[in-house]
């Protein structure tokens, strides 16, 4: 009788012992991994004027500026490693207030990339979204050249 005892104490000692080991190698696990350093992302931005007495076109050059059909061309073009879904959530294309301006930045975890992504979106606005929007003219106000992290 003692010797079954002894077998279910020694039995449960070793199940306590595994799942408090297992529990504290999930805890180191969870603690390294909200310590692991991450990458900084940089932001690049660039400015055009849009020259046009159309409000709308200005509005409709923003839209075609960040829709799949502009970051498709752009993945292919510049052989981005990027799907275009991955690419919509990094290009951001604002009016800027009261101001024929957009502003395209763009965020990456690789600063000439993203300066670069940038750059190729305001040069595809003025080469080839212009005519098709009958805008006047595009203008290169600021090129994305120096990077800010984030």
């Amino acid at each position: 009788m003692r010797s079954k005892k002894r077998i279910r104490h020694n039995n449960k000692r070793f199940q306590y012992t595994i799942v408090t080991l297992v529990l504290f190698l999930l805890l180191s696990i969870g603690l390294a991994w909200g310590e692991a350093p991450t990458s900084p992302l940089h932001q690049a931005t660039a400015k055009i004027l849009v020259e046009s007495d159309d409000s709308q076109a200005i509005s409709n050059l923003a839209v075609m500026l960040s829709g799949q059909a502009m970051l498709a061309k752009l993945v292919k073009e510049l052989q981005l490693p990027y799907t275009v879904h991955e690419l919509e959530e990094k290009v951001s294309v604002q009016i800027v207030a009261d101001a024929q301006v957009l502003r395209i930045s763009v965020i990456d975890n690789k600063s000439n990339q993203s300066q670069l992504i940038a750059n190729t979106l305001a040069r595809l606005a003025k080469n080839d979204l212009a005519t098709v929007l009958n805008i006047e003219s595009v203008q290169l106000l600021s090129s994305a050249a120096k990077d800010v992290d984030q």
